[in-house]
């Protein structure tokens, strides 16, 4: 609890110290992935994500390189849709479940204990609607990955679906 305070006060100093030239936004994602999301825009077209993420009874520090595309922006609501990819370093402390076989009893499973670190590769699509008259931003994202899981066993993801809500800290002018 002490590590995550730190690390999150961290993010929020930092992204403190760009407020001449940046948009921030800081959220939580509930999701497979679920943890907190900080954001800054540049130019309203390239945008920097940073995620501790939290999944398998682990944690991962992700770091994310996006393109925005406006679809609506008017006067009241902003509609971006973004993608990109980045990176992801960590650990995870869970099991794993793979279904075996049918029986005439029902589906058997197979589970398998994951412990370790993991290092890997991350995709992300999403969509964000902002309130203009209201800092808050929802997400809805889409963060496939492959990695590597205790150096020995590769695992890819593509279902790593989220709801995100930011606040949006506004530029100064």
């Amino acid at each position: 609890m002490r590590k995550t305070t730190i690390t999150l006060l961290m993010i929020l100093l930092s992204l403190s110290m760009f407020g001449q030239m940046y948009e921030q936004r800081l959220g939580i994602r509930m999701g497979y992935t679920s943890g907190i999301t900080g954001k800054i825009i540049k130019d309203r077209r390239v945008a920097l994500e940073g995620m501790l993420g939290f999944r398998k009874g682990g944690m991962q520090i992700y770091g994310l390189i996006e393109r925005q595309k406006p679809l609506i922006v008017d006067g009241i609501h902003d509609f971006q849709i973004y993608f990109g990819g980045g990176a992801h370093l960590g650990y995870v402390n869970g099991i794993d479940r793979y279904r075996s076989y049918n029986s005439p009893n029902g589906v058997v499973y197979y589970e398998e204990r994951v412990v370790g670190p993991v290092i890997g590769l991350d995709g992300i699509f999403g969509v964000e609607y902002t309130l203009l008259k209201v800092p808050i931003t929802f997400t809805a994202s889409f963060k496939p990955f492959f990695e590597l899981q205790s150096f020995y066993k590769f695992k890819a993801n593509f279902y790593d679906f989220a709801f995100v809500i930011k606040y949006t800290f506004r530029k100064l002018k």
